[in-house]
């Protein structure tokens, strides 16, 4: 991906075909004008087209959770190839195992991926599938199939409200997956994030780590809680992971936890900071974070 590349999704836009179902539009900064208006290959009212979106190099990835083929809300996700001109194309539908009505697969998701081998990882996630349940594909020869499917710890919600994937190198991708009501079977948990590897050479999918943060609280269940793992961002040994409920500063002020991976296996993380916006309240501060790939 390009910084000089912005996606945006517009969830309930009216698109081109006059269907309230959602677009992305597209900008090459500095540029202040979108560069194209994408809309979802087969329109449906209600389908929350581009919800959740990600770009990886010319490879774009929306999110509709409110699709309903496969059931409703059952969910889907589409792939889109920029081309030679600029404009983008449809290149295919991705679903989870057995789409299933109120799974809302789609939301979130997230893409990366090496170009000069051209070869990407694609992880999407439903978080009403059990806990939660992130699905992870390929992308070999501008085919994409599906490499299987990733969950947390037993009894725990919200698995996969947050995505990030990193390409460390060659064939070998790490994924950060937020899990913010992780560790209780109901809304309250103090939060995690799980760190996953996947390696397309096999391809094998490895979990690595689990990150709990000095943000989390550990009240009683039901007890407004810090939402550590709502959003995640991960770039080589460096892992950021947001609390927008954090009451530090005051009340809901937010907070990210930076952490640092402590062995090139990734398998031991400490946490290295814990950053918030002093003195603001209610400003729920890291409810969004994302890398500029360097």
């Amino acid at each position: 991906m390009s910084c000089q590349d912005l996606v945006v999704g517009s969830p309930f836009d009216t698109n081109t075909d006059g269907v309230v179902g959602g677009s992305i539009f597209t900008y090459v900064l500095p540029q202040p004008e979108p560069a194209n208006k994408i809309i979802s290959p087969e329109p449906e009212t209600g389908e929350d087209f581009a919800f959740a979106v990600d770009i990886a190099g010319d490879i774009l990835i929306a999110g509709a959770f409110g699709n309903d083929d496969g059931g409703n809300q059952a969910g889907t996700a589409y792939v889109f190839e920029r081309q030679a001109d600029g404009s983008w194309l449809f290149e295919q539908e991705l679903t989870a195992g057995t789409p299933t009505a109120g799974f809302e697969f789609g939301d979130p998701v997230a893409i990366a991926g090496n170009p000069a081998l051209d070869v990407y990882v694609a992880a999407v996630g439903s978080t009403n599938d059990g806990d939660g349940r992130v699905w992870l594909f390929e992308r070999d020869a501008g085919s994409w199939s599906s490499i299987g499917s990733i969950t947390g710890d037993a009894g725990e919600l919200d698995f996969g409200l947050a995505l990030d994937i990193d390409n460390i190198s060659g064939s070998d991708f790490n994924i950060a997956v937020g899990a913010p009501d992780d560790g209780f079977a109901v809304d309250g948990g103090p939060g995690a994030v799980y760190v996953f590897n996947v390696d397309l050479t096999a391809p094998t999918i490895t979990p690595l780590a689990k990150l709990t943060s000095t943000i989390g609280t550990t009240e009683a269940i039901g007890v407004t809680h810090a939402g550590f793992g709502s959003r995640v961002a991960i770039d080589g040994d460096t892992l950021a992971a947001s609390a927008p409920f954090n009451d530090g500063p005051g009340t809901d002020a937010g907070a990210i936890a930076v952490f640092r991976a402590d062995n090139p296996a990734f398998t031991a993380w400490s946490e290295e900071a814990i950053l918030t916006s002093c003195g603001v309240d209610a400003g729920g501060a890291g409810a969004a974070l994302t890398p500029c790939p360097g």
